[in-house]
């Protein structure tokens, strides 16, 4: 079976590679493509094959890109980690023919817009951080700390945190694109969800950040969480979005506090794939080779609870040409 793997040069691209190498049950060849050159970063090592694309950005490049990379490797399946991609691909998929497994545009543009999904979130009775208005924030408020997020964006990018008290610095960061949330402190967590063809969760697994390195977290703990598991059952009792995602929460004081959904795999799913099933291997089987799943208690028995789980302990060595 031949899989394109696209933007290897994202952490949650490289796990996926590392999963699809350790499945044995059938013959896989890997082929990876980044805007990136050859070597700029380890996942291009990590493949069989690899090209080097335009951007995403450039639409119609990268389209002609890939359904000329599809032809010429005669891929039989895509694994993007990226939603910009998604949504692309989501506009031609007829022309992918069924290559690519991509929730409903209108889902990943809900969760793309966080003042939104924020919003339906509260419908469904999930805590969320409240919303504070500009108006609100100009009059001063007592001292606490306010994150101010832009309405469309993906991960910790397009957020700002500052103190509710320092106006100069509101009216700085403030823009027609952003909105103001009350700041939560508490313990960061991710739950990763794989759903079938028709968006059914398969396995939620929480886990738990407890360090961080450049934004990514690189030690979990896979944590049995009854509230986070019961929330997302919820969630995704009302959105269908198959295939892979992840929720990430903040829980204070026993409440926990949606803070976004990302409709494509995380970063660190690779974590809760570890301390389980190999999760990839069930979604190629699932929706590339047509198997049936065994459904949410049976998987569920399968996760190793309170599992800590480290990463990047492996060195990729890029050596001068010739050498």
């Amino acid at each position: 079976m031949k899989i394109l793997v696209t933007h290897i040069s994202y952490h949650c691209s490289v796990g996926v590679i590392k999963l699809l190498r350790k499945i044995e049950t059938f013959p896989i060849k890997i082929i990876g493509c980044s805007s990136y050159p050859l070597g700029m970063s380890s996942g291009s090592l990590l493949v069989d094959r690899f090209y080097q694309a335009p951007t995403v950005e450039n639409t119609n490049e990268y389209l002609s890109f890939i359904f000329h990379l599809i032809e010429t490797e005669d891929v039989d399946a895509i694994f993007s980690p990226d939603e910009t991609e998604l949504l692309l691909f989501q506009e031609y998929l007829d022309q992918l023919r069924g290559k690519v497994v991509i929730p409903p545009a209108d889902i990943i543009r809900l969760f793309q817009n966080k003042q939104e999904s924020a919003k339906a979130m509260l419908a469904l009775g999930v805590s969320v951080p409240i919303v504070i208005p500009y108006s609100e924030l100009l009059k001063g408020l007592p001292e606490q700390k306010v994150i101010l997020r832009e309405n469309v964006s993906c991960c910790s990018y397009g957020i700002y945190i500052t103190n509710s008290t320092n106006i100069s610095d509101i009216q700085q960061h403030f823009t027609p694109t952003t909105f103001a949330q009350e700041y939560i402190s508490g313990q960061e967590y991710t739950v990763d969800v794989l759903c079938d063809r028709f968006g059914e969760p398969q396995i939620i697994i929480p886990r738990e950040r407890l360090a961080i390195r450049g934004g990514i977290t690189y030690k979990c703990r896979i944590a049995h969480e009854p509230s986070l598991i019961k929330i997302c059952l919820d969630i995704y009792r009302n959105y269908k979005i198959p295939g892979f995602s992840n929720v990430q929460f903040i829980i204070k004081d026993d409440i926990p506090y949606f803070i976004e959904l990302n409709p494509r795999i995380g970063g660190t799913t690779i974590a809760s794939s570890l301390a389980s099933v190999n999760l990839i291997e069930l979604f190629i089987a699932h929706f590339f080779k047509e198997k049936a799943l065994a459904g949410l208690d049976y998987y569920m028995k399968l996760v190793n609870w309170e599992t800590i789980v480290t990463r990047y302990y492996e060195e990729t060595i890029f050596f001068e040409k010739g050498k």
